[in-house]
């Protein structure tokens, strides 16, 4: 999945957090027309990479791999997400990103659930996850030898807690 939202952070803002924080251990790295900031938190074992250039910085997670680009555009600050639906700004090593707005109202912009140009919500996407992830949780349970009885510790991921209301018990 690709999201692209309006922040409220600045990148100077973005980088600060990155180079001084109490959450993790940083290592600076500068380079001829970028800096490399990598940062690591050694008790759960999870490590970041950011790339930080001169009107952008991507940060690249280590284990899920997923990316956040943030740069300036028309005077605000993006940021482009791509990764995992459930890991949108659920991430241990990542400095704070307030989107602007509602994010539930902003357009995916890429993805495996939609044919190519389709162009859905975060909310409408949200909801087709969820009836996929049902889905599969429906087939898995018919198909289960043990009684039709499927585990359903996955059907409570991330897809709950992005709601109107609150999140679901």
């Amino acid at each position: 999945m690709k999201i692209q939202f309006v922040i409220r952070e600045s990148l100077s803002d973005i980088v600060d957090q990155l180079s001084n924080s109490d959450f993790w251990a940083t290592e600076i790295q500068c380079l001829p027309g970028k800096k490399i900031i990598r940062i690591k938190d050694h008790a759960y074992d999870l490590s970041a990479t950011a790339e930080v250039l001169p009107k952008e910085i991507v940060i690249h997670t280590a284990w899920s791999n997923f990316t956040y680009r943030i740069f300036q555009r028309d005077g605000k600050v993006c940021c482009e997400y791509e990764g995992a639906f459930r890991g949108l700004l659920d991430q241990k090593l990542l400095p704070h990103l307030t989107p602007v707005g509602n994010i539930l109202d902003y357009v995916v912009l890429e993805s495996s659930l939609y044919q190519p140009g389709e162009q859905k919500t975060l909310r409408e996407y949200a909801r087709d996850n969820e009836r996929q992830r049902s889905l599969r949780e429906q087939s898995k349970a018919s198909s289960s030898s043990v009684g039709g009885y499927a585990d359903r510790s996955s059907a409570y991921g991330f897809a709950h807690y992005l709601k109107e209301d609150l999140p679901s018990s």
